[in-house]
């Protein structure tokens, strides 16, 4: 069962100000690691790059270093028809700003999305969103 990996998980994974979600954090990725599960997008890959250097201040090569890390993730790359797609979910679905991420998701057959910006135990496009922090 591949579990779908968002931005913010990679980034509470590495931010000490929240003490309690990064370990929650932490955890999740360890055990989806274990399990041989995890799928992340170029999207999070880019977004934690920019999140970890512009907001957690980590040297650029520090930041290249922990994504190198999770190379064990399998990493969706985006195409145009997922683009399209994407822009379907966000209309049919009420999904705005995190389609891509959903789609990337629903394309790699995952079960699971894990992320805070979405609604914990909705299901788009087959995929399960599930808030590990809730």
């Amino acid at each position: 069962m591949k579990e779908f990996i968002d931005t913010n998980i990679f980034v509470y994974a590495y931010d000490a100000r929240d003490r309690r979600k990064q370990v929650i954090a932490r955890e999740l990725l360890r055990r989806v690691e274990a399990g041989g599960a995890g799928v992340v997008s170029l999207q999070v890959e880019q977004e934690f790059f920019w999140t970890a250097t512009r907001k957690l201040g980590l040297d650029p090569l520090t930041a290249k270093a922990i994504l190198k890390r999770w190379t064990s993730f399998e990493v969706v790359a985006p195409s145009e028809a997922m683009l399209f797609e994407a822009i379907d979910c966000s209309v049919t679905d009420g999904v705005s700003f995190w389609a891509l991420v959903v789609t990337a998701a629903a394309a790699a057959r995952c079960a699971h999305l894990y992320s805070e910006d979405m609604s914990h135990g909705q299901v788009i496009r087959s995929v399960r969103i599930i808030d590990p922090f809730r």
